[in-house]
């Protein structure tokens, strides 16, 4: 392909943008802007259709951590960092709207966005209570604990501790299952029982228990799983 400076101007990323807006832009072409310049061997169009090519796309490519963007020549620290903050700025800007659309009623489709993002691809499971008040706005997202490679030991002592020091109406449980397979094991459905009762003793409502896994997520509210990108 050679260096962009070779192209025609009507071909070059940056006067393509100027000249139509950035709407225009192919995908590699976008990332092309923001990675700039390229190396003698590589233009920068090249290096983002690499990255794309080698990640199947712009998905997964929004999901990479600054170190992988490195691992490509012509990337720098400077540029990996601009590249893993561009796709971090976009997230949060889908949250925020996903949020606001679900403030005052089912926020199951924000928290699903934004804890698939934050669970996906790590090797340990995850468990978190998020405490919301009397008009289901969240007041607290707490993390209990990590698992081992023996699992995750859950106390339900521990999480009604925190919902009465958050001073929660209702709540959601959320962990992950790193092996991507849903179904809820014993323990999960044991530790949903238990406190559900015991709030529910305590004037405190769960509102469900989610399971993440990847892409996808089950719910104990609707004893199903489906697919989180569903909800966008």
């Amino acid at each position: 392909m050679g260096k962009i400076k070779d192209l025609p101007p009507y071909e070059r990323p940056r006067e393509k943008a100027e000249r139509y807006g950035l709407k225009f832009l192919s995908n590699h072409e976008l990332l092309a802007l923001v990675i700039s310049s390229g190396t003698k061997k590589y233009s920068a169009l090249e290096i983002a259709q690499k990255i794309l090519n080698d990640h199947h796309g712009l998905g997964e490519v929004s999901r990479l951590e600054l170190r992988q963007f490195l691992a490509y020549e012509g990337v720098s620290k400077a540029i990996a960092a601009k590249l893993a903050a561009v796709f971090e700025l976009a997230h949060r800007a889908h949250l925020t709207e996903i949020e606001k659309e679900n403030n005052l009623g089912n926020i199951t489709p924000f928290l699903l966005q934004k804890y698939s993002a934050i669970l996906s691809g790590l090797n340990q499971e995850v468990f978190l209570v998020i405490s919301l008040d009397k008009k289901r706005r969240i007041t607290k997202e707490k993390e209990l604990y990590v698992g081992t490679e023996k699992g995750s030991l859950v106390s339900l002592k521990e999480i009604i501790r925190e919902l009465l020091l958050s001073r929660a109406a209702y709540f959601y449980l959320i962990h992950n299952h790193p092996n991507g397979f849903l179904s809820p094991s014993d323990q999960d459905i044991i530790l949903t029982q238990q406190i559900m009762l015991k709030s529910k003793e305590l004037g405190i409502e769960l509102l469900d228990h989610l399971i993440i896994g990847g892409d996808d997520y089950y719910s104990f509210k609707t004893c199903q799983s489906a697919k989180i990108k569903n909800l966008e």
